[in-house]
């Protein structure tokens, strides 16, 4: 048990603390394998667009307006077509969504 160890106050929460992040990072990566893998899946112009938005996304990342902004720049400077950018951008969004 800790309480045998006689470690100080701080140690225990720092070595808690250190406990508590190495658990945090795990699905972090597991989500990101997750989507890189889902990417690989997608068509090229929707594989563009989630290369455009990934690196932007966080957990409290809005995707719909993080994309509807991306793509609309994206239709502008000739990146995706605008006949197709809205199914790329959903089909970009389902691998998005796993990054949150």
């Amino acid at each position: 048990m800790l309480t045998s160890l006689r470690l100080p106050g701080s140690a225990i929460a720092v070595a808690a603390f250190a406990v508590a992040v190495s658990a945090l990072s795990v699905p972090a990566r597991a989500n990101q394998a997750t989507a890189t893998s889902c990417a690989k899946s997608l068509a090229p112009e929707a594989s563009a667009i989630y290369e455009a938005v990934a690196p932007e996304v966080t957990p409290s990342t809005d995707l719909r307006s993080a994309l509807k902004t991306k793509v609309t720049a994206m239709a502008v400077e000739g990146e995706v077509q605008p006949a197709t950018a809205r199914a790329s951008a959903i089909a970009a969004y389902g691998c998005l969504k796993r990054l949150k």
